[in-house]
């Protein structure tokens, strides 16, 4: 397995001594939040988007994935009304091109507030749910990258795709080359998953992180990642093992990822 990092684990500030951390610590992939190169990603020029990926680049670390797609966008969603769902399908197809101009493979769709069905006619749910996953997927597979869905659990506010099962019943009634299963294991771990159940999920996974609940830092709330990291090899994955934490405050992040990335390396035997 291959170990990485999203840069939610720091601040914008700290980004040039953050990759010269990770490039001492043979770190070779990143994963991103568009909202961290720009408040708007649509803003971004491709000119940007080739800087920002030399900038990377000049450290010997690829883009390899992107996660937090809609976060700082709450007019986005999938099921509230049909205006609002191809709203999202407009935005996710530009942060798509952005995920190419970047060299990423792998998009993490979680955005739990954004696909809340509470309330909503289940006709509805069911419609909006094809048409959106069909259309995103399509794009994804035109682009060559895959669209990963994250099942969230309920108390991150999450009321469609909880579990593993979820998800891969979701694939199954939309069927789709550019969508994929993404696996978080502190996510799975709040629902009760077991990690053994991503054994049988090796054609369809394509993205897991390491985490923690509430993106504490990693190792510091009983998230059993032995087992997460037996189930992975047993099973094959091949992907990236990427690592997710929220930034502490600035100036302490340097630390944090080291120790982060020692405790998954103890675990999963990524390099």
């Amino acid at each position: 397995m291959t170990l990485s990092i999203s840069n939610i684990a720091w601040l914008p500030d700290e980004e040039k001594t953050i990759a010269a951390l990770l490039r001492a610590e043979g770190v070779r992939y990143v994963e991103v939040a568009p909202t961290r190169i720009a408040d708007d990603p649509r803003s971004l020029s491709r000119t940007a988007l080739r800087h920002y990926r030399a900038f990377w680049a000049d450290h010997g670390i690829g883009i390899r994935a992107m996660q937090s797609l809609l976060f700082n966008r709450p007019e986005l969603h999938i099921f509230r009304d049909d205006a609002s769902m191809r709203a999202t399908i407009d935005y996710l197809s530009v942060i798509i091109d952005i995920a190419v101009e970047l060299g990423a493979t792998v998009l993490v769709f979680g955005s739990p507030k954004q696909r809340t069905i509470a309330g909503i006619d289940p006709s509805d749910v069911a419609r909006r749910e094809t048409e959106f996953f069909w259309r995103v997927g399509a794009a994804a597979a035109g682009a060559g990258v895959h669209f990963c869905v994250e099942p969230n659990p309920p108390a991150y506010g999450c009321d469609y795709i909880n579990t593993i099962d979820e998800v891969v019943a979701l694939l199954n009634r939309v069927s789709s080359q550019g969508l994929g299963v993404h696996a978080d294991a502190a996510a799975m771990t709040m629902v009760g998953d077991a990690p053994e159940t991503l054994i049988a999920l090796a054609p369809v996974l394509k993205h897991f992180h390491v985490s923690e609940q509430d993106l504490a830092p990693i190792g510091s709330r009983g998230v059993p990642h032995e087992r997460f990291a037996a189930a992975l090899h047993a099973g094959g994955y091949r992907w990236l093992t990427s690592i997710e934490m929220r930034a502490g405050a600035l100036g302490e992040n340097a630390e944090r990822v080291r120790a982060a990335l020692a405790t998954a390396r103890a675990a999963y035997g990524a390099g």
